[in-house]
């Protein structure tokens, strides 16, 4: 258990970044290691998971998507643990340790050993969600205290403990698809069900099977000042909507513009931009770019992938390269890619190092999970 000294001190960490955000990340996580010495403690986890958050969340903010900060992790005493799915562990364990417990637990249901029921449970009333939803196994669900003592739902990821306010099923799953190397890594089944669901609800795959209720719900436009004007002849003869396959289609459309010509995301956001658009296809509303490109990287992702799967399926003779550099974070990025033999290259794998040393056997690690999950 931390002391009121190293808990002060790693907060005090916290909240300077929060101001300044000029600490590196491998600053953050020798602060860490300084204050608590002990290899094996759950509170070092936890606060080195935090401080690898935290850059994350920055980078994600300098390329301007609208995520809230973490909060820093909690301890032992200021956990107020309330859970349908394992009261028993409630009388004996609080804050990391349940959670471990929990994730064992949760291990033991999807491997078939156990029947246990998942996080988040339905109370019966109304049409709600099932209670077996890919959200519910995904996460570890909790009521804890805030900062003035008032409870709030907050989540953890069941692979790898990252922890969020409230409960929203588009950011477990595209947390768990894009962003959680050890789900991806430990929790195979888990994995596979998160990006068959990701390319299920894909434009991409809606639009090539005919599935329109996998379709997202159609924008809405502002609300805007009415003007005296009566239109145009072309305003009034066009429909006062876009249907849903229509916007879809726009959007994957937009969507590969921005990714294919590496747009800046925040051109969505111009005038100029918007009125370009507009003046294209008069009756489709622009979508908000902090919604628009988290939902669409994580589905048109998982959907781009399993077709790549099956491309490679019938390959023979591949050959897997890799290349790396570092970032200003002092990060090393390595990308990985698989090439046949009329010399086609295709991107496989993105993986980042965040402040651990790049040996041939991490290397060889990745090289593996890419080889067995790209190749089988």
């Amino acid at each position: 258990m931390l002391s009121t000294e190293q808990n002060g001190k790693l907060r005090a960490a916290h909240f300077e970044f929060l101001k300044t955000q000029s600490a590196e990340l491998i600053d953050l996580l020798r602060l860490v290691e300084e204050t608590i010495t002990d290899n094996n403690s759950l509170e070092r986890k936890e606060w080195m998971d935090h401080m690898g958050c935290l850059c994350d969340v920055w980078e994600r903010r300098e390329a301007g998507d609208h995520v809230a900060w973490p909060d820093p992790p909690l301890t032992d005493e200021e956990v107020k643990v309330t859970t349908p799915s394992a009261p028993s562990l409630n009388k004996k364990l609080s804050g990391y340790a349940l959670r471990e417990a929990m994730r064992n637990q949760r291990r033991a249901v999807l491997e078939g050993a156990v029947e246990v029921g998942p996080a988040r449970q339905s109370s019966g009333k109304g049409p709600g969600r099932g209670q077996n939803s890919l959200a519910d196994d995904l996460v570890l669900e909790f009521k804890e205290a805030d900062g003035n003592g008032k409870d709030i739902k907050v989540t953890y990821c069941v692979a790898c403990d990252r922890r969020t306010s409230g409960r929203d099923p588009r950011r477990i799953l595209e947390h768990a698809g894009l962003k959680c190397e050890v789900l991806r890594n430990q929790w195979t089944t888990l994995y596979n069900r998160t990006c068959n669901e990701l390319n299920l609800n894909s434009n991409s795959t809606a639009l090539e099977t005919g599935q329109t209720k996998n379709l997202p719900k159609l924008h809405k436009s502002a609300p805007e000042k009415e003007e005296s004007h009566r239109g145009t002849l072309l305003e009034h003869f066009n429909a006062t909507k876009v249907s849903k396959q229509q916007q879809a289609h726009i959007d994957l459309l937009l969507f590969k513009f921005f990714i294919c010509c590496a747009v800046p995301f925040a051109v969505l956001d111009n005038r100029f931009f918007r009125d370009l658009i507009t003046g294209l296809a008069m009756n489709y509303v622009v979508p908000d770019r902090s919604a628009f490109f988290t939902r669409h990287i994580a589905q048109e992702l998982a959907s781009f992938t399993a077709k790549l799967i099956g491309h490679l399926s019938n390959k023979t003779n591949l050959t897997l390269s890799l290349d790396g550099w570092s970032t200003r974070a002092k990060d090393e990025i390595y990308t990985f890619h698989t090439t046949t033999p009329h010399r086609c290259a295709f991107f496989v794998e993105g993986h980042i190092f965040k402040g651990v040393s790049v040996t041939a056997e991490a290397l060889l690690d990745v090289a593996n999970w890419v080889r067995f999950y790209f190749l089988p």
